[in-house]
């Protein structure tokens, strides 16, 4: 989690890691806000080059005025995120102040009588699988779903799953972009399955150089398309439980059309284990330097850190401390510091 604020001395940048330990804290959102109004980003891009830029991404933009119940959403699950126990975040003023900004911005811009716009949807409290079946329980007849995801379980449970929720009779597996890549999606297995599967692929430009990173379903009902898209993979820990933490958008669309070709269903897929690079032994530290020449941070997890560590506070290179640091049984620690 990065947030970036105005002071009185220029732009704050703050850096605040999120220790989940059951699964992945994993939603990809950006809050900008400034006096000409607000905008939510909600997607599957990492804040990094690839991203931003290079892979195949998915990304929503919402705006007040035409998603004013996103906005509460948003609200909603920053809150939840301050209150789930199982979540070290070692520092959270921020939750309450963009959450006060989005619940202000949603509520200014309610929507008058009409359809219901775009809504977010997180796992924060609730599967996302559940939250999907309530929704569509009163839509009509689900005739296809449509599943765009780099990841896959190994056995395709995630995607079992959502075909017996909703009573789906056809399912249609995306394939990268890329013609030269297997997708994750193991299709000997899902042929075995009582629902039948077929093969498509998503029209992108320069396909050969953009690995794929988006994730989207669409399901197609007897009454419209619903859209789902965001950080959501179609794996277990993703979709089916709350053990990432996930972040999408979900919304009816007028059209069905994306450009999905139908193509050959492939007799090979990738057998490479999803390994989202957990922590493991390895510690987080977050702290900051206060006004009163203190540095005081936290470890993360906090288990079994309790004991003396030795601080060492580099710039360019350069050594500016090297100190003894006291840490308690809660992985905080503070220590007087002057800089020279």
């Amino acid at each position: 989690m990065i947030e970036r604020r105005a002071t009185n001395v220029g732009r704050d940048y703050r850096l605040i890691p999120i220790h989940s330990p059951k699964g992945v804290f994993h939603p990809k959102c950006t809050y900008l806000a400034s006096q000409q109004g607000d905008v939510l980003l909600v997607g599957s891009g990492n804040l990094t080059f690839g991203g931003y830029g290079r892979n195949v991404e998915v990304l929503d933009v919402l705006v007040p005025d035409l998603h004013p119940e996103a906005f509460s959403d948003f609200a909603s699950f920053l809150e939840a995120l301050g209150t789930r126990p199982d979540l070290a975040i070692p520092e959270t003023t921020w939750v309450s102040l963009f959450a006060s900004m989005a619940r202000r911005a949603g509520a200014r811009s309610a929507r008058a009588a009409g359809p219901p716009g775009s809504r977010l949807l997180h796992s924060v409290e609730k599967s996302i699988i559940d939250q999907v079946a309530e929704l569509i329980s009163n839509r009509g007849r689900v005739e296809a779903i449509t599943i765009l995801s780099p990841f896959h379980d190994p056995d395709g449970a995630a995607v079992h799953e959502l075909a017996r929720r909703t009573e789906c009779p056809q399912i249609n597996i995306a394939l990268p972009p890329d013609p030269k890549l297997l997708s994750a999606f193991p299709f000997p297995l899902g042929q075995g399955w009582n629902v039948p599967i077929q093969a498509v692929r998503p029209s992108v430009e320069d396909a050969t150089r953009r690995p794929l990173h988006a994730k989207w379903i669409d399901i197609k009902t007897t009454t419209g398309l619903l859209r789902i898209t965001g950080s959501i993979n179609a794996t277990t820990a993703a979709l089916c439980s709350t053990r990432n933490v996930e972040v999408g958008v979900i919304r009816q669309v007028d059209v069905s059309d994306q450009g999905w070709e139908s193509v050959p269903i492939p007799t090979q897929f990738d057998r490479k284990p999803f390994t989202p690079g957990p922590l493991g032994g390895r510690l987080t530290v977050h702290a900051s330097l206060s006004g009163a020449s203190e540095i005081r941070g936290r470890i993360i997890p906090a288990s079994k850190t309790e004991g003396v560590w030795q601080l060492i506070l580099e710039r360019l290179g350069d050594v500016l401390a090297d100190l003894a640091v006291q840490v308690d049984d809660s992985g905080a620690f503070r220590v007087p510091f002057a800089e020279s």
